[in-house]
């Protein structure tokens, strides 16, 4: 059963520019957002413990898995949230979902760069990386 094409307010969701969970392309965005946090999973604790806090192929990675998970945050407040009733397509009932659920907070803790705020803090790169 495709949720996407059998719900009634479905086709008003898309209308509003508001992502269905059920389109497969949402799927795919959702494994591909699974794949970076497994990567990320790995890669923090290696790059905070062994690698150089200069070393440059490391921060770039760090900004892109940053810049990929800020973009998730953006995704997920345009994403549709499904209940027996049908669609919740509000923007202001996704955002409060979001926000109530604890992932929002979770989510832009995951993804603050902690290296420029603690360069803006003052702190000693030792501290920060």
């Amino acid at each position: 059963l495709n949720l996407s094409e059998t719900a009634p307010d479905a086709d008003l969701a898309r209308e509003s520019w508001l992502f269905v969970p059920k389109d497969r392309w949402v799927q795919v965005w959702q494994m591909c957002i699974n794949a970076t946090v497994i990567v990320s999973g790995f890669f923090a604790p290696l790059r905070y413990a062994l690698l150089d806090s200069e070393d440059v192929g490391a921060v770039f990675l760090d900004s892109v898995l940053d810049v990929i998970f800020a973009a998730d945050i953006l995704f997920t407040f345009n994403v549709t949230i499904w209940t027996p009733s049908g669609y919740i397509i509000s923007r202001l009932d996704i955002a409060k979902r979001y926000w109530w659920s604890g992932r929002l907070c979770l989510d832009l803790l995951a993804t603050a760069p902690v290296d420029l705020i603690g360069e803006l803090a003052g702190l000693p790169p030792s501290l920060t990386s």
